[in-house]
């Protein structure tokens, strides 16, 4: 009797380990389909976000590449077309004929306005004419007297956008340093200078004054006209076109800008464009719908 309560004792220990040994697989089976479950998950969201990222930039990688390719004298109103002749063979000098740009008639849906910064860091835009220009904006119908009002009071907004040091870096450059107000050793002149070379540097100083005052009024009759500000290049091949890059501006942060830097031989342009973050969002998100119903986008600065 005693030797049989001893072997059910033993019994039941040993059906305790079993049923312990058991369930301790089970809980372990368990978390390992748990992990794999979730492993999966992660891999199927991680694989819907590298796809939608896909469909956003296929979206949007066509209209920036147009606006990245644009050549640097398509920010002025009207600019000069380069070794142009008559029917005659006859040349025709820079600047005698004047070609609208593309974009001074310009409208996309995503593009408020493009605007360009000079080295003297004045704001414009060729969609802003002025001058005689705009005259012959309103003549030929590029642009209406409304529609040039409308985006004049734009380039103001984008000028209270970003400071041109905050432009300078986005694009990629250092801002320019302050100028120094110290003041330059001279040193002293040769005692004895013949008359005669005194009088050719006098001579030709006076020359480049001469040079200097023209060059003063043309560039006066021009702006007056509303010209071409930037210099033609003997070489346009020369002139370097950096890379478009966006950037978020104004007060809250909450405006897109696309720019960048072109190099002039007078200095640094850097141009671009003011977005329509709200249209472009919206049309960002419609292209994902399907995978992230509640996406959103919002500014990373």
């Amino acid at each position: 009797m005693k030797s049989r309560r001893s072997w059910w004792l033993i019994y039941g220990a040993c059906a305790a380990l079993v049923l312990a040994a058991l369930g301790w697989i089970t809980v372990t089976v368990v978390r390992l389909e748990r992990g794999e479950l979730q492993a999966r998950a992660e891999a199927g969201h991680q694989e819907a976000l590298r796809l939608a990222l896909w469909r956003m930039d296929s979206w949007l990688a066509p209209f920036l590449a147009r606006e990245a390719a644009r050549p640097y004298f398509d920010y002025l109103s009207f600019y000069s077309q380069p070794q142009q002749y008559t029917k005659m063979l006859s040349r025709i000098e820079p600047g005698e004929v004047l070609t609208p740009s593309p974009l001074l008639s310009f409208e996309s849906a995503y593009s408020r306005l493009h605007f360009q910064v000079g080295p003297d860091g004045r704001l414009t835009s060729p969609q802003v004419p002025v001058g005689n220009l705009r005259d012959i904006a309103e003549q030929e119908s590029y642009l209406g007297g409304a529609q040039i009002v409308s985006n004049a009071a734009r380039l103001d907004t984008i000028g209270g956008l970003f400071t041109t040091d905050e432009l300078v870096v986005a694009c990629g450059a250092q801002p320019p340093m302050p100028d120094a107000r110290t003041a330059a050793v001279v040193p002293p002149r040769i005692a004895k200078i013949e008359a005669s070379l005194a009088q050719q540097a006098r001579t030709w100083q006076e020359g480049r004054r001469r040079k200097a005052t023209y060059d003063q009024n043309l560039q006066q009759v021009d702006q007056a006209q509303g010209l071409a500000s930037i210099p033609e290049p003997a070489d346009r091949s020369a002139v370097s076109v950096g890379p478009l890059v966006p950037f978020w501006g104004g007060a809250d942060g909450g405006e897109l800008i696309f720019a960048r830097r072109a190099r002039m031989t007078d200095g640094p342009y850097y141009q671009g464009f003011l977005s329509d973050w709200p249209k472009l969002r919206a049309d960002l998100l419609e292209q994902i719908t399907d995978l992230f119903a509640e996406a959103q986008l919002v500014p990373v600065r």
